[in-house]
């Protein structure tokens, strides 16, 4: 179990909450609660993030340093597709119009 993991369980038993009642006062599926308590990525803006620790009496930057670092690898690996889509929405054009291939 990760330090994420265990600040997530920790802080929501200390506040006697349920997971559903984490997920109701941040805005988010009970389910998105229920996975990053098991160590599943959830896609969450920085914002969610906050609102969760908060919820649980945790430090928000200290949290979102957690997260970060226990789902660094998804948040931040790309396809080689997801990169030509990127690239071409930064230019204008796909990599398929600039005569390289992906």
């Amino acid at each position: 179990m990760t330090e994420f993991e265990n600040e997530m369980r920790k802080g929501r038993k200390e506040k006697n909450l349920t997971q559903r009642d984490v997920a109701e006062k941040v805005g988010v599926p009970v389910q998105t609660i229920s996975k990053l308590e098991s160590g599943i990525y959830v896609p969450l803006e920085k914002d969610e993030i906050f609102r969760i620790a908060g919820v649980i009496g945790s430090d928000e930057l200290l949290f979102f340093s957690m997260y970060e670092n226990t789902f660094h690898q998804e948040m931040y690996s790309k396809s080689k597709d997801e990169l030509a889509e990127i690239v071409s929405y930064i230019n204008g054009s796909s990599l398929k119009d600039m005569g390289s291939e992906y």
